[in-house]
């Protein structure tokens, strides 16, 4: 009302009294206002399956959601999609801004506020959606949100895109976290550093310095009659395309320098190559490792990974705990995830008090026993970073 009452009395003074109020808008509350909006919600299993359908075979897209691209997916391919993901967000978030800037001057100020959150809004989408396609861990909680840490992230990111001081080496240097495994919680433990705060409020104080700026001018545009739509669009355009091409070229520089998070294969323990994660098929073991399944107390090593612990890797009937052979059993038919969790923590203890052996954990109590990834993975936190522990990838998901 007070900007609508001074438009009519001195023009000038509204224009500088709204461009002072934009000034005011706290960066970090933008974003949260923008990650809020539905275009910004992007899964990443179901997107990487949908862009990557038409070009691969079901088993390739399943070890790029596993591993990363890096390897399995042609650099063309990888800039092909990206680029129409980019000709999406752009035509979104201009398509927006052209409706935002529809004549009625300051009577729609209003809508300043919700055209800047959309056009942000866009941008976090198109950064989650390359990232992912560039190989980064997921970015969402089990809830499916954003949280705080995830959050500074974009802004590092959004950074970049905009050219800020410092956020093209701060996400550099976030890399160097996720070299050997990527996954979420070793991303949100690089994000827990002070200097990574730090940097996101030098980010957030020269951003806001920039949506002040580019602010003024698309709210100029939108009290110019019947003109308002187009210019709003068009200063959209020429802002957010030459974000796009940053964000695009720091991913491609990662690409091609090795930096991109993608998830190795291999390891190497005690000087054999290994792999990274526990193969779905196990047939044969070195005389050093050990075959971890899910079991029951009685030791009645009858279905799933037991069978085979029973058959091939020495698994004794009637001895439901602890190792047996080249095979270790933790029960899991007892009762809840709790009444498994002193089992794992036993195991955990036993295979770092035995470097000398290499253990595959299974994924135990996801078949009979009837638990999912999302209950079993948590109580193997200690063993992240165990070397001689070799997990499930969905457990690492």
């Amino acid at each position: 009302d007070f900007i609508q009452q001074k438009y009519e009395e001195k023009p000038a003074l509204a224009i500088e009294k709204r461009y002072l109020c934009i000034m005011a808008v706290n960066f970090n509350k933008v974003i949260k206002a923008a990650m809020k909006l539905p275009v910004v919600t992007v899964d990443r299993e179901p997107f990487l399956r949908k862009e990557l359908a038409p070009y691969l075979d079901r088993e390739t897209i399943d070890k790029v959601i596993l591993y990363g691209p890096k390897g399995l997916v042609d650099k063309k391919l990888i800039d092909q999609i990206a680029n129409g993901c980019i000709r999406y967000q752009t035509t979104a978030v201009c398509s927006v801004s052209a409706l935002a800037g529809l004549p009625g001057g300051w009577a729609m100020a209003g809508t300043i506020p919700a055209d800047v959150a959309q056009f942000y809004g866009n941008a976090i989408a198109l950064v989650e959606k390359l990232l992912y396609l560039y190989g980064w861990p997921d970015m969402r909680d089990d809830t499916g949100e954003i949280n705080d840490q995830t959050a500074h992230l974009m802004i590092l990111w959004i950074g970049v895109m905009m050219g800020a001081q410092g956020a093209q080496a701060a996400v550099r240097t976030l890399l160097d976290a996720l070299r050997v495994q990527v996954e979420r919680r070793l991303l949100e433990a690089a994000l827990n550093k002070a200097w990574v705060y730090s940097m996101v409020q030098q980010v957030c104080k020269w951003i806001g310095v920039k949506l002040s700026e580019d602010g003024f001018a698309k709210a100029v545009g939108k009290v110019i009659p019947l003109a308002g739509a187009p210019i709003s669009a068009g200063i959209t355009y020429f802002t957010f395309k030459p974000m796009c091409r940053k964000l695009k070229k720091e991913l491609d520089y990662q690409w091609e320098v090795g930096a991109t998070p993608a998830k190795e294969n291999k390891r190497i323990y005690n000087g054999i190559e290994r792999p990274a994660f526990t193969p779905e098929m196990i047939q044969e073991l070195r005389p050093d490792e050990v075959f971890v399944f899910g079991s029951n107390l009685e030791g009645m090593h009858g279905g799933g990974a037991a069978y085979v612990a029973w058959r091939k890797f020495g698994a004794v009937i009637g001895q439901g705990v602890g190792l047996q052979g080249q095979s270790y059993a933790i029960p899991t038919m007892q009762g809840g995830v709790e009444t498994i969790k002193p089992y794992v923590d036993e195991f955990i203890a036993f295979a770092k008090a035995h470097p000398e052996r290499f253990f595959y954990v299974t994924r135990i109590g996801c078949g009979i026993a009837g638990f999912v990834d999302a209950e079993i993975a948590p109580l193997f936190a200690d063993a992240v970073g165990c070397d001689n522990i070799c997990l499930p990838a969905t457990f690492l998901r």
